[in-house]
């Protein structure tokens, strides 16, 4: 998936998405048009990448991606193994 500075994502519900029942336990998806969705799952401990899908394309993480632990400040590390 690649992105069009001029495109505008939204952030909605993933049922409300053509692919969100490939990704049961996101809860927010990104949806760009012409583009696809990203898929995601926010919690108190992390912001998680459950994978992407497009007209043609779906990739479920089979490991999801942590894109932000928290709390989180300024330095902190973190290191994170996924898969699709």
């Amino acid at each position: 998936m690649s992105g069009n500075p001029g495109e505008l994502t939204s952030v909605v519900a993933p049922s409300s998405t053509t692919n969100g029942a490939s990704f049961p336990n996101a809860t927010i998806a990104h949806s760009t048009p012409n583009t696809g969705e990203s898929y995601f799952k926010t919690s108190s401990s992390a912001y998680q990448n459950y994978g992407i899908a497009n007209s043609s394309l779906v990739m479920s993480y089979t490991d999801p991606e942590d894109v932000l632990h928290f709390p989180f400040s300024y330095t902190n590390t973190f290191n994170d193994t996924w898969a699709t």
